[in-house]
C-alpha cells in the first residue's frame, strides 16, 4: 500500500505544478498564436455537440486548417480558456481515445454550456 502522507504525495504541490506548466506553455508566442486561431474552433465544437473529448476538437482543428498545437500540452490551456469563457465544463467522466497515437488512453469528457 502507498503511504499518501509521504512528501512525494502532495495534491497542493501537484496542482501548483500543473498550473505553472500550463502557464509556461500558454505564454510562448507560438502557443499564443495557435490559441488565438483555435479558440473559435473550440467555440464551434461547443455549439455543435453536447459532449466531446479533445479527440473531436483535434479533428475539427485539423479540418479547419488551424492544425494541432505547436506543443501538445497547449490543448490544456485552450480547454481552460473555453471553461473560463463559460463555453464548456469539465465532467468527471472519461472516454477512451480513438486516435491511434493516443493508444486508447482515457480522455476527459467536456460538456458544452452553449447548446
Amino acid at each position: 500500500m502507498i503511504d499518501q502522507d509521504t512528501p512525494m504525495f502532495d495534491a497542493f504541490e501537484a496542482d501548483l505544478r500543473k498550473t505553472e506548466s500550463m502557464d509556461q506553455v500558454a505564454a510562448t508566442s507560438a502557443a499564443m498564436a495557435w490559441m488565438a486561431a483555435a479558440l473559435p474552433v473550440l467555440h464551434g465544437v461547443a455549439m455543435s455537440v453536447h459532449e466531446f473529448t479533445t479527440d473531436r476538437l483535434e479533428y475539427d482543428l485539423m479540418k479547419s486548417g488551424v492544425g494541432l498545437p505547436p506543443e501538445k500540452r497547449a490543448i490544456g490551456p485552450l480547454m481552460l480558456s473555453g471553461a473560463t469563457n463559460g463555453w464548456i465544463q469539465k465532467t468527471e467522466r472519461v472516454f477512451e481515445s480513438v486516435m491511434p497515437s493516443n493508444h486508447r488512453r482515457p480522455k476527459t469528457v467536456w460538456r458544452s454550456m452553449i447548446k
